[in-house]
């Protein structure tokens, strides 16, 4: 009887462990991947009436997924999709369209997809040129056969390591195709050739490639590119700051820059260099790396690139009034690029009096 009780005991025991087991089985999860979120429309005529796009996915979870519903930020935008099931590793579609009809200027509509994966957020985004508003108004510059919105690309902010992606439009005013190639490009940044067709409009795509560009800071460059072999180039003016990105755990054990602010040399002659050093010191954790001083014209600083935790260094700053481009300033700033996530960037204030 008592073996027969322990028997029983130990039935129950299994079970349960079984059932336990079984409830703590990673259920199977779909998940859908869109190739893009966002999409840019560029510049569209207002009589062209409405204008579109697919979006499409990939389900990257290992069951079917289904979209249940398209929901649009406004009456103007439409979306929708086949609402079939999607298999694990298939391609699914979300058709985005918008109306441009008495919906002239800019435009940023949002589209809500939601599945039985959960939900996501795709953005739609463009500018309507008004009826009988001429081409000439929307792209001012001409350069050949192209118009442009301006000669000038900011990048914004670069994070050293990572691309940053720009599209610049651009308008063919020719009755052929045209093809852009680039004639002159710095090593750190990737562009294709593309065509533009006759009449017609498209994007020059640029890739600031942060794991390649040896700046810091403020970068200036110039792009230079032509609409036909052996013909004359043309110039767009570019410029970027490239910046340094932080773990939670690098700014736990983060170098500290501490410096001076100003460096005042009192009087100076208009002819002659004349030298101060400054303390520079790290009271951080770990080392501080000077990545670059981008000083003024007619001041030169020599810096350490390392300094450890602890340790102080000296940084000499040299004036050199025949190379300024204005003698009559009295101050001058420089910028100091560190890895200290909390002063990454830091103004140093030069000042002097030419007698």
């Amino acid at each position: 009887m008592a073996m027969k009780k322990l028997l029983s005991i130990a039935a129950i025991f299994a079970f349960a462990i079984g059932l336990f087991a079984q409830g703590t089985k990673t259920q199977a999860k779909g998940e859908i991947t869109f190739d893009e979120s966002t999409y840019d429309f560029g510049s569209v005529k207002e009589e062209t009436g409405s204008v579109s796009h697919t979006f499409r996915f990939r389900n990257t979870g290992d069951t079917a997924v289904r979209v249940t519903k398209v929901r649009t930020s406004c009456g103007c935008t439409q979306g929708k999709t086949s609402h079939d099931d999607v298999a694990p590793g298939e391609e699914g579609i979300v058709e985005v369209r918008y109306s441009t009809s008495g919906r002239p200027g800019g435009f940023t509509k949002t589209i809500t997809v939601s599945s039985t994966a959960g939900s996501k957020q795709l953005v739609i985004k463009g500018y309507v040129i008004p009826k009988g508003q001429k081409i000439e108004t929307v792209f001012p510059v001409q350069l050949g056969d192209l118009r442009l919105k301006t000669t000038n690309l900011n990048f914004g902010d670069v994070i050293k390591g990572k691309d940053k992606v720009m599209k610049f439009e651009v308008a063919n005013v020719s009755s052929r195709p045209v093809t852009v190639t680039y004639t002159e490009i710095p090593k750190y940044i990737r562009a294709t050739a593309v065509e533009i067709p006759a009449e017609g409009r498209g994007f020059l795509t640029f890739v600031y490639d942060g794991a390649k560009t040896k700046e810091w800071g403020h970068d200036d460059f110039e792009i230079e590119f032509t609409t036909q072999k052996g013909m004359e180039s043309y110039e767009v003016k570019c410029v970027a700051n490239v910046v340094e990105e932080f773990t939670q755990e690098q700014r736990a054990n983060a170098p500290i820059l501490n410096i001076e602010e100003t460096v005042d040399f009192g009087d100076i002659l208009p002819n002659k260099k004349v030298s101060k050093t400054i303390a520079v010191k790290n009271t951080g954790a770990s080392d501080l790396l000077i990545h670059e001083i981008e000083d003024p014209d007619g001041v030169d600083f020599s810096v350490p690139k390392k300094i450890k935790a602890g340790q102080e260094k000296t940084i000499k700053v040299t004036i050199d009034p025949t190379d300024m481009k204005s003698a009559q300033r009295n101050e001058l700033v420089a910028t100091v690029i560190s890895n200290d996530p909390h002063h990454s960037v830091k103004q140093i204030r030069v000042k002097f009096n030419i007698k």
